[in-house]
């Protein structure tokens, strides 16, 4: 047995526990990436590239994933478990990708449908920045370099320590080097035109709770289906205004792994006489 009062005893639990990871994520690897970009990806984290490139299947172009943090998890939760990628009725016009962290789902909606214009919204730089690598080539695709909030107020992320797929915003007195602008739900549908948004992605890291308590809610009358990651565990309150907000509006909900869909009733078909 490990003797934790010795130094180092720490830091070799963490060993252990990460040696225990490794066959799960190489079987991960391999059932999204195939053998020889999975074992392009180990050998690459094993020379510390900080930047690794990929070839993930039904994605037309190079995926770009950092070497640490949670980008290899995002990437499985993305394009191994689909989580995010919904049966919808037919193929959106307008997408808008809310959280769009380093464009792993824009990916997948930019490649599952090509026609559509996507509006991704993502707070925090470096994000934004590999978001940009991964997107170029996407000419129906623009970012936002903003936070989804309920009011254009100057926000700050407060965790910048946490791993970047859980950065989450809250308001600053005044406008700072370190800050970002905040960009209302109203601000978006008035970007895509006026349009319908046929298809609403939001993983807000809490900010969820503003969105659908603050204010009003008009804008989810030009919303078809949303695709939610509630975050109760990081802001209590969450569910409840999302819940209450979608179920005033006429939503019925379904539950997909870590998200929660809302889409709206299909009409009865006529009956043939």
């Amino acid at each position: 047995m490990l003797d934790r009062k010795r130094p180092g005893a720490p830091r070799m639990n963490g060993i252990a526990t990460s040696i225990v990871r490794i066959p799960i994520r190489i079987v991960r690897l391999i059932r999204l990436l195939g053998v020889r970009y999975a074992m392009h990806f180990a050998l690459a984290s094993l020379r510390r590239k900080a930047i690794i490139e990929l070839r993930v299947p039904g994605i037309a172009t190079p995926v770009f994933c950092r070497n640490s943090g949670s980008d290899i998890f995002v990437l499985w939760q993305t394009f191994g478990k689909r989580e995010s990628d919904v049966p919808l009725d037919s193929d959106p016009v307008v997408i808008v990708d809310g959280g769009a962290y380093t464009g792993f789902t824009t990916l997948l909606f930019a490649n599952r449908f090509p026609q559509a214009e996507i509006i991704a919204v993502e707070p925090d730089e470096e994000n934004a920045r590999l978001f940009r690598r991964n997107l170029d080539s996407y000419r129906n695709v623009r970012l936002v370099q903003r936070a989804i909030w309920k009011s254009r107020t100057p926000l700050e992320i407060k965790n910048p320590d946490d791993w970047s797929w859980a950065f989450s915003v809250t308001e600053v007195p005044s406008a700072t080097t370190c800050s970002v602008a905040g960009i209302t739900m109203a601000d978006l549908v008035e970007q895509a035109g006026g349009r319908r948004i046929n298809l609403l992605k939001l993983d807000i890291e809490g900010a969820e709770r503003e969105v659908f308590s603050a204010g009003s809610l008009d804008w989810l009358e030009f919303v078809d289906t949303l695709v939610i990651e509630i975050h109760d565990c990081f802001v209590a309150g969450c569910s409840d205004a999302v819940n209450a907000a979608m179920e005033q509006h006429g939503f019925i909900a379904d539950v997909r792994g870590q998200y929660t869909v809302f889409s709206r009733p299909r009409a009865p078909m006529a009956r043939t006489t």
